[in-house]
């Protein structure tokens, strides 16, 4: 009877470890019952080890239980910070590009500090199975003391905040005092002994029926808790029969998910600024949606704002996904993932263009140097390229003062010259005061970048003739600062991360402004200009209201993010001048929403499965689920 209480009690504290965990993540959903299967199969195999008392499975146990309860905490971390999982996909991002999130990675200090349970927890869990390997009487009384208050406070939702850590402190401590003497006068007594680990026995089994009933039948915000590590790697894959099902959708809608290729279409403005040289400005993580009455867009952009007025302007740009690659790809392929080709670069170079990209990142660290050899720049400078030391990282300013002399003198050859920055990605530097908040950190920077490419530019006159060059100015994707819980980019299709300032500069352009746009429509754009007309088929069309030939355009965009959950983007939808069709798997929010992300129409029941059927159409059409 003893042997069995002391195994029972091992396992309840494996369970309930593993039940902790999951409590005290950031998710959006209810467990289902192979969650608790899950749940208690692990704790079972643990607690049959450790109790068996043999050394070397109990030491693979502890630590194969250790790195599940370290990727549980990452994954709860990484939902709290920045809205990603802890997937194969998020991984593979990861070792991609480590070098380039590093300093984003600043960004979690915040977090953690402000939530100090997040740093106690796995110190908590290592003690835990410490004690259990141990496996010894006194070492179990203090852990189940320990136990008894953690668990309460995840039940009852209190805060580990910086204003009650100390009683929490206090109240463990005490409850392991109480504990510990109680076993000094309770051990000898084996008949109660074995009367309290029946009561102990008995409590955990109600325990467990209840909430495998209600986690069947309830949705109290009590039971919305973490993924679990199966479906973390394997599971939420959405079943894709649809798509095999005749069309049953709507002909409006059906032009939302099928890709409309179209070859050039000349407007009125073909050739006004041919043989022009082309600067082509993608800031880092530029969003458009951060200009207010107290931080006027004059202010933290003037150098922009000056372009504006004489310029081809969109009111509504959008990026189709908020990820640097991503956006690039857009840009010079015509096309999603569905696109391998990249044909716009490839017909400036047989009209003699000199092609360079110009970026102060480094551009290895998460592969888009790779990207740019394929598009075909015949250049390629990054911050690698001119540091003097391995790991150096030049500032911008730095950077950019030495790249009019690399360029080269002034030549017959047209240029096009591709920059983007890197002082406005994360942790977002600024020579202002140190010590300002993230956001307010970000504006500054984006007017010190603002500043930097205007002196930049204007440098670049000993290099090509600036009256006759074309000026794009955009970005390559937004930033968020904590709407709806994103913060970064790459995980959401929120208005900060999509949308994104744009315009199109030539002294002989006069003013007018496009009520919608997006990156597929940039090139064409620049080739209507430059009077170079194409032949083969892309999305996006030349931008341009001004007369009766202005170019038929397909006013909508599908939108993704590069977090993954199974076999989609975790945030995915289709946004047009009126409406953004939102799904966002990760806080499992279904809606129709208008462009300033306020909520239009929840979707549900046939509604829901209509538009899925639509967005799941639309993603497989362009590449977007495996």
């Amino acid at each position: 009877m003893m042997c069995a209480a002391n195994f029972l009690t091992v396992f309840f504290f494996q369970w309930c470890i593993l039940y902790c965990l999951r409590l005290f993540g950031s998710s959006y959903r209810r467990p289902v019952l192979r969650d608790y299967f899950y749940l208690l199969l692990v704790s079972l195999v643990s607690s049959i080890i450790i109790f068996v008392n043999n050394m070397a499975l109990s030491l693979i146990m502890v630590l194969l239980l250790v790195t599940l309860f370290i990727l549980q905490w990452l994954n709860i971390i990484l939902l709290q910070a920045f809205r990603f999982k802890v997937n194969w996909p998020t991984i593979r991002i990861f070792f991609t590009g480590m070098g380039h999130f590093k300093e984003e990675f600043q960004e979690l200090w915040p977090v953690l500090l402000d939530d100090p349970k997040l740093l106690i927890l796995p110190l908590w869990v290592v003690l835990i199975d410490c004690a259990l390997f141990y496996f010894s009487p006194t070492a179990l009384a203090y852990v189940f003391a320990a136990f008894v208050v953690y668990f309460i406070a995840c039940i009852t939702k209190s805060r580990f905040d910086k204003r009650s850590i100390i009683f929490w402190l206090l109240t463990i401590a005490l409850a392991e005092y109480l504990i510990y003497i109680s076993h000094l006068i309770i051990l000898p007594k084996s008949i109660l002994l074995t009367w309290i680990y029946c009561a102990i026995i008995l409590l955990l089994i109600m325990g467990l029926s209840y909430g495998l009933i209600i986690a069947k039948n309830y949705t109290s915000q009590f039971w919305q808790l973490p993924e679990l590590l199966t479906a973390q790697f394997r599971d939420d894959k959405l079943p894709l029969t649809v798509l095999m099902e005749p069309p049953v959708l709507k002909n409006n809608d059906l032009v939302l998910a099928e890709l409309n290729y179209q070859a050039s279409q000349k407007t009125e403005l073909f050739g006004l600024c041919r043989n022009a040289n082309v600067i082509f400005i993608t800031v880092e993580s530029l969003s458009n949606c951060y200009f207010t009455v107290d931080q006027p867009q004059t202010t933290i952009m003037p150098w922009f704002t000056r372009l504006q007025q004489h310029a081809l302007n969109s009111q509504c740009h959008i990026t189709p996904s908020s990820l640097t690659n991503n956006a690039i790809h857009a840009i010079y392929a015509g096309g999603y993932r569905e696109r391998r080709s990249y044909p716009h670069l490839q017909l400036l170079c047989q009209q003699g263009y000199h092609t360079s990209f110009v970026t102060s990142q480094k551009a290895h660290e998460f592969n888009l140097d790779k990207m740019l050899q394929k598009i075909g720049f015949a250049q390629i400078i990054d911050n690698v390229s001119l540091s003097t030391k391995r790991h150096q990282r030049l500032t911008d300013p730095d950077f950019f003062a030495q790249i009019p002399q690399l360029l080269g003198k002034k030549s017959a050859s047209p240029l096009f010259l591709q920059i983007m920055n890197n002082q406005t990605h994360g942790p977002y530097f600024t020579y202002q005061e140190k010590h300002l908040d993230r956001k307010t950190r970000y504006l500054a920077s984006i007017n010190e970048t603002d500043q930097t490419l205007e002196k930049f530019v204007q440098q670049l006159g000993s290099t090509i003739d600036l009256s006759n060059t074309i000026i794009v100015y955009t970005a390559d994707h937004g930033e968020s600062f904590g709407e709806e819980g994103y913060t970064s980019h790459g995980n959401a299709i929120i208005q900060p991360q999509i949308q994104v300032p744009c315009l199109i500069y030539h002294p002989k352009l006069t003013a007018q402004t496009i009520p919608f746009s997006t990156h597929f429509d940039l090139m064409p754009t620049l080739l209507n200009l430059l009077g170079i007309d194409y032949t083969y088929e892309v999305l996006g069309a030349s931008l341009d209201i001004s007369g009766g030939r202005a170019a038929k355009r397909a006013e909508h965009c599908v939108v993704y993010s590069e977090s993954r959950m199974g076999n989609t983007p975790s945030s995915f939808g289709i946004i047009t001048p009126q409406q953004k069709i939102y799904f966002d798997r990760m806080l499992e929010q279904y809606e129709i929403r208008d462009l300033h992300d306020h909520i239009l129409q929840t979707l549900t029941g046939e509604n829901y499965n209509y538009h899925l059927k639509l967005l799941l159409r639309a993603l497989n059409n362009r590449g977007l689920i495996y």
